[in-house]
C-alpha cells in the first residue's frame, strides 16, 4: 500500500474520530437551555457551584467528560495512523524520513484542528451554563509547542525558544541518556516526528535489536501525538474561557480515562483555583481538563468530589497496600489480612470505623502532597514531584 493511500485512510480515520467526538459533545447541547436555567436559580439561590442542582452538575460533568474523551479517541487514531506510516518507512533514509515527518506533520495537525474545535464546542456550553458570555471561535496555532504563550481577545500567540534540549531515554538501564540541542524549527509539526529516527538510530547504536529500536521509536511518535493534542486542547480551553470572561478555573481529573485511575499530582493541583492568564500546568498522558471557577460558582470543584469519594472512600480507592498500588480490592484485602492476623493472635477486630480514618487520614495525606511547576522549552508550565515526595498512583475499578 502507498504512502499517499495510507495517509487518505488515516485522515478518513481522523475525519471519523471528529465526528464522534462532535456528536459527543453535541449530545449534551439539548439539555443546555434547561441547564442554563437550573444554573440560574442555583446561582439565585447563593449555592451556584456549592450546593448546585444534581442537573446543572451532571450536565456539566457530560459535556466536560465527552470533551476529555474525545481527545483521547484522536490521540489514538492519530497515533495508529502514524506508526503505520513509520512501518513503511527506512529510518536510514533521509529523503524518506522527511516524508514520513511531512505526512505525519500533516496528520497531527488534524487532529490537533479537531480537537481545538470540540474543546471549543465544550467550554462555550460550559460557559453558558455557569453564566459567562458566550465565546466564539479560537485561533489556535498549528506550532504548539513553545515556552511562552500570550493570549490575545480572539487568538493565541505562541513563542518558542530558538533553541532547546530533548533527552533520549535509552533502552537498556545503566546506560546514559543522550541529550541532544534542537532549534525552534525542529518542533514543528512537519519536523517533529523526525526524533523518530533519531531514537531508532541511537537505539541500534547502543546494540537495541531492531525491534527493540522499533518500539522505542513507537513510544517516542505516541508521546508527541499526545503531547501535541495535549497543548491545542490547553489553548483552547483557555483562550475560550478568556472570551467568556471567565477570570479563574479548576482543572477536572478523569481518572475512568487513564489506565485504571489517576496521579496523585493531578488530585492534588485539582485542589486549588488558577488565574486564567496561568496556562495549565500538565505533564505526560495528563488527561484533565478544565471548568471556569470563581467563589460564587465552582463546578469544577463539584465534579471532582464525586471522584475524590471514589478515590478516597473506603468503598473506593482508599489507602496504600504493599505494592504501591491504590484500590478498593486491594485495600479490602489488606483489611482482611490485617484483621485475619489479629484473629489468629486473638485480638479484637479494628473495625470499620478504624479502617474509615485510615482512608481518611491517606486523603488528607495526599492532599497536602507537594508539587512542583517547572517550565519546560516546548511544553510550557510542567508538574513535577517536589524534592523525594512520591507520587502515588490511584487505580480504580475498569468500567463495566
Amino acid at each position: 500500500m502507498t504512502a499517499p493511500v495510507v495517509q487518505q485512510q488515516a485522515q478518513a480515520r481522523i475525519a471519523a474520530a471528529s465526528s464522534a467526538a462532535a456528536a459527543a459533545v453535541a449530545s449534551v447541547r439539548a439539555a443546555r437551555v434547561s441547564v442554563s436555567v437550573g444554573a440560574a436559580a442555583d446561582r439565585a439561590a447563593g449555592v451556584f457551584g456549592k450546593g448546585s442542582s444534581a442537573d446543572t452538575a451532571q450536565a456539566v460533568g457530560a459535556v466536560v467528560n465527552a470533551n476529555a474523551a474525545a481527545v483521547q479517541t484522536a490521540v489514538k487514531v492519530t497515533s495508529a495512523a502514524i506508526e503505520r506510516l513509520w512501518h513503511a518507512t527506512d529510518p536510514y533514509d533521509d529523503t524518506a524520513m522527511q516524508d514520513f515527518a511531512a505526512q505525519a506533520g500533516r496528520l497531527v495537525v488534524s487532529a490537533q484542528r479537531s480537537v481545538v474545535r470540540t474543546t471549543n464546542a465544550t467550554q462555550a456550553i460550559v460557559a453558558r451554563t455557569v453564566g459567562l458570555r458566550v465565546p466564539g471561535a479560537v485561533d489556535v496555532p498549528d506550532d504548539v509547542r513553545g515556552a511562552h504563550v500570550s493570549f490575545g481577545a480572539d487568538d493565541v500567540t505562541v513563542r518558542p525558544k530558538s533553541r532547546v534540549s530533548v533527552t533520549y531515554q535509552p533502552e537498556a538501564k545503566g546506560d546514559k541518556p543522550t541529550r541532544v540541542t534542537v532549534t525552534a524549527a525542529d518542533a514543528r509539526p512537519d519536523q517533529i516526528f523526525n526524533r523518530a529516527a533519531v531514537v531508532y538510530r541511537y537505539q541500534e547504536s547502543q546494540g537495541a535489536s531492531p525491534e527493540a529500536a522499533s518500539r522505542a521509536s513507537v513510544q517516542r511518535i505516541d508521546d508527541i501525538v499526545d503531547g501535541n493534542l495535549m497543548l491545542a486542547q490547553r489553548l483552547a480551553e483557555q483562550q475560550t474561557m478568556k472570551q467568556a470572561g471567565a477570570t479563574h478555573y479548576r482543572r477536572v481529573i478523569h481518572p475512568e480515562l487513564s489506565k485504571g485511575g489517576v496521579c496523585g499530582l493531578c488530585v492534588v493541583a485539582s485542589d486549588r483555583l488558577y488565574k486564567i492568564e496561568a496556562l495549565k500546568p500538565i505533564h505526560l498522558r495528563c488527561k484533565c481538563t478544565v471548568v471556569p471557577a470563581d467563589e460564587s460558582s465552582d463546578l469544577g470543584l463539584v465534579l471532582n468530589r464525586d471522584d475524590f469519594k471514589m478515590l478516597y472512600s473506603d468503598a473506593g480507592v482508599a489507602a496504600q497496600t504493599g505494592d504501591g498500588r491504590y484500590t478498593s480490592a486491594h485495600f479490602e484485602a489488606h483489611i482482611a489480612s490485617v484483621e485475619e492476623r489479629r484473629k489468629k493472635r486473638g485480638r479484637a477486630p479494628l473495625g470499620k470505623a478504624y479502617w474509615d480514618q485510615v482512608a481518611q487520614t491517606h486523603s488528607d495525606f495526599l492532599k497536602k502532597g507537594r508539587y512542583d511547576v517547572i517550565q519546560h522549552a516546548e511544553f510550557g508550565p510542567v508538574l513535577v514531584r517536589k524534592g523525594h515526595d512520591p507520587v502515588p498512583y490511584f487505580h480504580v475499578a475498569a468500567a463495566a
